[in-house]
């Protein structure tokens, strides 16, 4: 199972690499997954798209939605580490933040990743596919797209690096993974089922069953005791041991568990302090709500009551709600879905199929809902992706954190 919550893109030099643009975010390795880039947006320049009946072309905004790149490439990725790829009929590129070309992608790379922490992975030799490249082999460039580390490393995966964060990126080889650092020697010898992305000092890895955490040169950091573990975001990681759920410190200890029914997805992370989780639902049963053991009604019972036909205590429905860092429901679950914060705004749906909006740190709506989708980034230096109109549109406008929008491409999707 692949879990990566930031996107560690690649592309090849076919269309191929459109359905890579919208990964999610927390970085994991297994048998089959890459890692996840850190993106450095300042100065910040942002992919935007015009469509006409019979083409769409990509170009760069800025933050105050002047063209910066003029729309004229045939695909674009979004910036990540001062850099973004690029391509047209001519071939790919990377450019720097001032829409300039750093540099043209070297032949016979079949595939690319973003930048992270000034190098890019690239595979040579590999047969591209529609779901990622097979074979070949995979090393690294610099920013001017001089070789890095020695395209050296193969696998029976299709993307046996990952991308570098603190210093570390993820290997495999003999089916295990380990890490190696920014001069490509190994750091952590392979030896694990399954690892994830270095943060905060630690990376959660697995071994058999069981997940803890290493240290950057490979000291265990906690017992192997837990059954889920994800990647840390100021200074707490989301973990389970059976049916408790929590966050721990990187000392293995629990900063604070949460109620039994609470779960948390693979996007589980504190930012600005906050953290959105599923939580059991305040307040009573509505009309035509049953007892889940009896099956009886139960409307107007207050959940964390008992059901008054067998007993049986009735638990809200789950909804996203946020908490802090002492595990405090500071934000009430009321939600259906709900993405981290950023810039002290949060994007939230009310109801399965409803718009999108940006709550505050209270909970209050800064930002009326009324896209139709959002970029599980968030704001980046100022603004965040949006789809206004139709939701086949996709992400096809650009909103400040007041609401305004400050950019939308006339037609197609993102």
């Amino acid at each position: 199972m692949i879990h990566s919550p930031t996107p560690f893109a690649y592309a090849c030099r076919r269309v191929y690499i459109a359905a890579f643009l919208a990964l999610p975010l927390l970085g994991s390795h297994t048998a089959a997954s890459p890692g996840s880039p850190n993106t450095q947006p300042s100065p910040h320049l942002y992919r935007v798209f015009e469509a006409t009946a019979d083409r769409k072309t990509y170009g760069f905004i800025d933050a105050a939605g002047r063209i910066v790149v003029p729309p004229r490439f045939s695909g674009a990725r979004d910036f990540s580490d001062g850099l973004a790829l690029v391509w047209d009929s001519s071939g790919q590129f990377f450019l720097d933040s001032s829409g300039a070309i750093a540099f043209r992608v070297p032949a016979g790379c079949e595939w690319i990743s973003n930048f992270s922490e000034g190098l890019c992975a690239i595979n040579k030799g590999g047969r591209p596919e529609i779901d990622g490249v097979s074979a070949g082999v995979w090393g690294y460039l610099t920013r001017n797209g001089d070789v890095a580390i020695e395209a050296r490393f193969s696998g029976p995966v299709d993307r046996p690096v990952g991308a570098f964060s603190e210093g570390r990126a993820a290997f495999t080889d003999n089916g295990k993974w380990g890490y190696i650092d920014l001069q490509g020697k190994v750091a952590i010898r392979p030896a694990f089922d399954e690892v994830r992305s270095f943060r905060d000092g630690v990376a959660p890895v697995r071994r058999d069953k069981k997940w803890f955490l290493v240290a950057p040169g490979g000291d265990v950091a906690t017992e192997p005791r837990f059954d889920e573990l994800l990647v840390f975001s100021e200074g707490l990681g989301a973990a389970r041991v059976g049916k408790t759920v929590g966050f721990i410190r990187r000392e293995g200890d629990w900063a604070f568990t949460l109620p039994a029914s609470a779960q948390f997805g693979q996007a589980a992370r504190f930012s600005d302090g906050l953290a959105a989780i599923l939580l059991p639902m305040h307040g009573v049963a509505g009309a035509g709500e049953s007892c889940p053991h009896c099956g009886l009604p139960v409307a107007g019972i207050r959940y964390g009551g008992k059901c008054p036909h067998c007993g049986f205590e009735l638990v809200g429905p789950r909804r996203y709600g946020y908490v802090d860092r002492d595990g405090r429901e500071v934000v009430e679950a009321v939600f259906n879905d709900a993405r981290p914060f950023s810039e002290d705004l949060a994007a939230v749906q009310q109801k399965s199929g409803g718009p999108w909006g940006f709550i505050d740190r209270r909970g209050r709506f800064a930002i009326t809902a009324r896209f139709s989708s959002v970029d599980g980034n968030g704001f980046r230096a100022g603004l965040a992706r949006v789809g206004i109109g139709r939701n086949d549109l996709g992400w096809n406008s650009y909103i400040d954190t007041r609401g305004r929008v400050v950019w939308s491409s006339r037609d197609g999707a993102d």
